[in-house]
């Protein structure tokens, strides 16, 4: 039910408008990784500096109206394995639902307001003092639901293994090291399924 950003927006002759977000995403992307940075203990352009210039993709997500949307999920349960992830959500319908508790939440749409989540990333540099954030789309029987998701992620080359200051007696490292490049391939073809993918990173798991 996903569909390319080209045939709803480039195609229409929108190419300055999806430029101009970009850019957009990119500045507030640098401001939300400098912070992750500093909660992280790290000096304020340490991740930066492990983003080639900001590396992001965008994509459109176009969910029509579903006469049955109990017995069709628009996405499945997933997370994210990129570093964070900018969403902007139609105002008119709700659909986006996060895991917590065993339960799902529904997120409540705000006019104006971007959606951050937190992707495997993160959790893995941080050592899991954050958590990547699992969460699924539903569909809706009366309204079609636009979203448009940007994703932020490293270099290829990039480490994102735990940083060693956030490892100690208590807190023991909980993941292996391994290059974003790595990571990516690993999961890529693979299918959606809830926290599946960074788990497969941690140490006690194989």
């Amino acid at each position: 039910m996903s569909h390319s950003i080209s045939v709803y927006l480039i195609g229409l002759s929108n190419r300055d408008i999806i430029e101009a977000y970009s850019s957009e995403i990119r500045r507030v992307g640098e401001q939300l990784i400098s912070s992750v940075s500093l909660l992280l203990g790290l000096e304020e352009d340490v991740l930066l500096g492990l983003h080639k210039e900001l590396c992001k993709g965008l994509r459109a997500n176009y969910y029509p109206p579903c006469n049955a949307p109990e017995n069709v999920i628009g996405l499945s349960s997933h997370c994210d394995i990129r570093t964070l992830i900018v969403g902007m959500q139609d105002d008119t319908a709700t659909g986006t639902q996060i895991r917590y508790k065993g339960g799902w939440i529904p997120i409540k749409t705000i006019p104006g307001a971007l959606l951050i989540n937190v992707g495997d990333v993160i959790e893995i540099w941080s050592n899991g003092r954050y958590k990547s954030v699992e969460h699924r789309v539903l569909t809706n029987k009366n309204k079609r639901r636009i979203t448009f998701v940007s994703f932020l992620y490293p270099r290829d080359d990039a480490e994102i293994g735990p940083f060693e200051h956030l490892i100690d007696d208590e807190n023991p490292k909980m993941y292996k090291e391994i290059t974003y490049g790595e990571y990516f391939g690993h999961v890529r073809d693979k299918k959606l399924a809830g926290k599946t993918h960074v788990r497969a990173t941690k140490i006690n798991e194989f």
